[in-house]
């Protein structure tokens, strides 16, 4: 299946650059997911949470 979103794809390119501000995000998100383990649901939860929330709309 052909990547339409992005044409880098299909040339088979392996990497991207991450900007540092998108880096830095996702360091912080799992250094809170490290310290409030709690915090964090499980998939099958989640999911479920979601279908129900979807019904509700």
């Amino acid at each position: 299946m052909k990547n339409m979103n992005n044409p880098d794809l299909e040339k088979g390119q392996k990497s991207y650059d991450i900007p540092k501000e998108q880096q830095k995000l996702v360091m912080e998100r799992f250094e809170k997911a490290r310290k409030n383990p709690e915090r964090l649901l499980d998939w099958d939860e989640a999911k479920q949470q979601w279908a129900t929330q979807k019904k509700k709309l």
